[in-house]
């Protein structure tokens, strides 16, 4: 089969997605929901969206727990974790594209992963909100695609320090 340029993206783009939904990943807590601000890239007005981050992360018997990772094109949730995000008025499931996605709650305009992931490598770590959710399991099964979270580090130092007494 020979494809164009912009039709071979797509096919990649489709398989990618059909790839998500057949084969989910087991995602280890603590999951940590991590705001910040971000402006809308049409109408201007600053949203504070969300990103997800797992302590870990298991796939075709392949375990990774030694850093934080970001959970991008989220397809579906578990019951515990999608109840856990429910006080996050920009992320929902976008009917449109049939993945969970930030919005602009002025225009409704979504904001595409890859805008908040970007947006996220520009943020002042300062600025970050660290929220963990409170999720009664130790693991659980999504289907959704994932990065490394590139303030890893920085996170874990802020979690320890916050714990300590």
């Amino acid at each position: 089969m020979n494809l164009n340029i912009k039709d071979q993206k797509n096919y990649d783009i489709a398989n990618f997605f059909s790839y998500i939904e057949r084969f989910p990943i087991e995602i280890y807590t603590p999951v940590y929901a991590v705001q910040f601000n971000l402006p809308c890239n049409s109408c201007n007005k600053t949203e504070q969206v969300i990103t997800l981050v797992a302590s870990g992360i298991e796939y075709e018997n392949f375990i990774i727990k030694d850093d934080l990772y970001i959970l991008q094109f989220v397809y579906d949730l578990p019951n515990d974790i999608r109840h856990a995000l429910y006080g996050y008025p920009t992320w929902k499931l976008n009917t449109k594209h049939n993945f969970y996605l930030n919005h602009c709650l002025n225009c409704k305009s979504v904001f595409f992963d890859f805008d908040v992931y970007n947006g996220l490598l520009k943020a002042d770590k300062k600025n970050l909100q660290i929220t963990q959710l409170k999720l009664p399991e130790k693991s659980y099964y999504a289907r959704t695609s994932y990065s490394i979270f590139p303030y890893s580090k920085y996170i874990f130092r802020v979690l320890n320090e916050n714990s300590q007494p």
